[in-house]
């Protein structure tokens, strides 16, 4: 089954990868172009996270079968 969605408050975004349980991971961006990742659950419930200095914004790059997941996040260069 293929499922059009975007993480509620989305301007911009991007599924990752799918596990088997049906779990999206990814990332998106707000109206304040503030960039966060998300996990979209089964049932359609959003979790979002952003880890809060990073400049750049947060991704969750990829989740497994039991649901554990890893990301990244990036920093704005020290000029």
């Amino acid at each position: 089954m293929l499922a059009s969605f975007d993480p509620p408050g989305a301007s911009l975004s991007g599924a990752i990868r799918i596990n088997a349980s049906g779990e999206v991971v990814g990332g998106y961006q707000d109206s304040t172009v503030t960039n966060l990742g998300y996990i979209r659950s089964p049932s359609g419930a959003f979790t979002t996270f952003s880890l809060v200095g990073t400049g750049l914004g947060t991704v969750i790059a990829t989740v497994n079968s039991a649901g554990s997941f890893t990301g990244y996040f990036g920093v704005a260069a020290l000029c």
